[in-house]
Order: structure tokens, then C-alpha cells, then sequence
């Protein structure tokens, strides 16, 4: 979900679906027509939020080399996948709703200035590692969303694991 609620995002492997309602009617807009960005380069793509000013973050758990034996993990001096930033998507979102027929509220709206088309200014992407805005709200959020999903992947491997073992027998 976006900061405000109105926007609710469904991640597959390839794409991401956005649901909106401008009044944060969830069910309503699961039940509308979304709206779809394609993410490629991003195989096994998983992770996605919202940062507080529109933005979206998507990240991959495959951006290091597969080693292909799986009893040997990535070393531990291999990088980590990159976090992409896709610039301003609720603008991109509302005006698509908007070009679809659907009213949209003027304070969804983005200023005539900015373009409206995901980017804004026509930068699609970057890496987080990039110094795109230097701003400390920003990194720490992506700290926080790489943290959480460090942590989900642990308890899942683990949990994997003890039933793996126990059913095997």
C-alpha cells in the first residue's frame, strides 16, 4: 500500500498490478482493472514498497551469481542484488485511471509540470547505491526493506529446511 492507502500493489515475477481507489476502498479496487508496469531484469523479482514520496522500490533475490550446486550458497563477497527505484508511479498510476475514464480527484493528480509518466523527467530506474536524491529518509527506509526481507528469507529457509528434513524420511 501507498502512504495514503489509496494505492494497493500485487508483485509477480515479471510485473507489478496496481489497484486504486481514490477513497482507500480496498475491495473496490481489487475488483477494477489494474494497472501494469512491467519489471524485467529482475528474475525472481520479489520485494516491492512505496517510499513516502511516490516512488516505488523493487529488488530481485537473484542479482548475485547462481552457483547452480545447491549446497553451495553465493560467496559471501558476492553483491547483492540491486534495489531499483521506479520515480513517481502513483502519478503514472492516477493518470492512467484518469486516461481510462475514471475520475479522479484533483489532489491525486500530479502538477501539469511534471509530466505524469513514470520517471517524470524520463529516468525510469536507478540503483539504489546511485546518489539520486541523498536523502536520509530514503536510505533509511530502504535499509529498513532490505532488513525486513533479509529476515523473511532466513525464517523461510529455515522453516523449509525443518520440514525438508522431516518429511524426506
Amino acid at each position: 500500500m501507498n502512504s495514503d492507502g489509496t494505492i494497493a500493489a500485487i508483485r509477480t515475477y515479471t510485473d507489478v498490478y496496481f489497484y486504486a481507489n481514490a477513497d482507500g476502498d480496498l475491495l473496490r479496487a481489487l475488483n477494477s482493472e489494474p494497472v501494469r508496469i512491467p519489471i524485467p531484469n529482475e528474475p525472481q523479482g520479489e520485494a516491492i514498497a512505496f517510499t513516502e514520496s511516490g516512488d516505488l522500490l523493487t529488488a530481485s533475490e537473484l542479482g548475485f551469481a547462481i552457483t547452480g550446486d545447491p549446497n553451495r550458497p553465493p560467496d559471501g563477497d558476492e553483491p547483492l542484488p540491486p534495489i531499483n527505484i521506479i520515480r513517481d508511479v502513483e502519478s503514472f498510476v492516477w493518470n492512467t485511471l484518469q486516461e481510462r475514464g475514471h475520475s479522479v480527484p484533483e489532489r491525486l493528480l500530479p502538477p501539469a509540470s511534471s509530466g505524469g509518466g513514470i520517471g517524470g523527467s524520463g529516468e525510469t530506474s536507478a540503483s539504489a547505491t546511485e546518489e539520486n536524491d541523498g536523502l536520509l529518509s530514503d536510505r533509511m527506509f530502504i535499509a529498513a526493506a532490505i532488513s525486513t526481507g533479509i529476515v523473511l528469507a532466513i525464517v523461510l529457509a529455515g522453516a523449509t529446511t525443518v520440514l525438508w528434513k522431516r518429511f524426506r524420511r
